[in-house]
């Protein structure tokens, strides 16, 4: 496995990386450009212009580890920047940027720090100086089968996003980060975590005030569309959800019919195709062949016909 050291130093300026290793990539130049357009993006919305988040990703077969991540006086960091022939010390790589219009709106991160952040391998070749620029010498390529990546920690478990472009698509190698009192982290950290939270902050960060037992809403859905010329089109949908000691079954079937009536629906008797009815689990087996929705227990479920054509289901859901 992969490893990656941390000094003390960089506990001043950016202090936290996030490393994988990408094996097995397939670049043609659509998907490179693909590829590189996507870490465009992440820096410019989630990791918010680089201030958060500074993604970098190296060719792996042309750099050895075990790597560190140094913070070390501009002055003493050299190195040649991707698409420069030049060898450059870090001091006056932030002033040649000055008349860059890409990279300038990127120096003010780290521009008056004592020391800037910096990433060798086990050769001291500069991997990367973030947020700002990597080295020539790992540059990726069309050419490129395997991909090193380093990130800073806030919000920087995004990287399977990547996993797109390589064979066996959503498997990464993960890298040991170990720190300078001597924590190590295996990263990307991908284990699913608990949140205990309270009723009135989901509130608030939602924006929709909601009961503890009880859930609304109307919204647009995305759904795999083959004939679309993007593969999706979005439907508006309804759900509600009711959560008690009881079945609530009642509650949700009164929802519905209250829902139908608003919207004009006119109740008729099953088999009707004039409005709408309700069709309980004996009849949803006789029409679907034995065949229930999974989600809900056997024989507490019904489905909502409209003209004809069932429109939705409800029921009590299966623990």
């Amino acid at each position: 496995m992969l490893k990656m050291h941390v000094k003390p130093e960089t506990s001043v300026v950016r202090p936290y990386v996030v490393c994988s290793a990408l094996r097995g990539m397939t670049f043609d130049e659509a998907r490179y450009n693909s590829f590189i357009d996507l870490q465009d993006k992440l820096h410019q919305n989630i990791c918010r212009r680089r201030t958060l988040v500074a993604i970098g990703t190296h060719d792996l077969d042309m750099i050895e580890g075990p790597f560190t991540y140094e913070a070390l006086p501009p002055s003493e960091i050299e190195f040649k920047p991707l698409k420069q022939v030049e060898v450059f010390k870090a001091d006056k790589l932030m002033e040649f940027y000055k008349s860059d219009m890409k990279l300038k709106k990127y120096l003010h991160i780290i521009e008056d720090s004592p020391v800037f952040p910096v990433i060798y391998d086990r050769n001291r070749t500069v991997l990367s100086l973030p947020p700002i620029i990597n080295g020539a010498h790992s540059a990726i390529s069309l050419k490129t089968k395997n991909v090193c990546t380093a990130t800073d920690l806030t919000k920087a478990k995004i990287i399977t996003m990547f996993s797109v472009y390589f064979e066996r698509k959503f498997e990464v190698e993960p890298v040991v980060v170990t720190y300078s009192d001597g924590k190590s982290y295996i990263y990307p950290e991908l284990s699913p975590y608990d949140m205990k939270v309270s009723l009135s902050f989901i509130n608030r960060i939602v924006g929709v005030t909601l009961e503890a037992n009880k859930i609304f809403e109307v919204g647009d859905v995305t759904v795999l569309d083959e004939l679309k010329d993007v593969g999706a089109t979005n439907h508006r949908q309804l759900a509600a959800l009711y959560c008690g000691a009881t079945s609530g079954f009642e509650l949700i079937h009164g929802l519905v019919d209250r829902i139908m009536e608003v919207t004009g629906a006119r109740s008729v008797s099953a088999g009707d195709n004039t409005g709408y009815y309700i069709e309980l689990s004996d009849a949803i087996k006789k029409r679907c062949f034995g065949k229930e929705e999974p989600e809900f227990l056997s024989g507490r479920q019904a489905s909502i016909i409209y003209k004809g054509k069932p429109i939705g289901t409800f029921g009590i859901v299966h623990p």
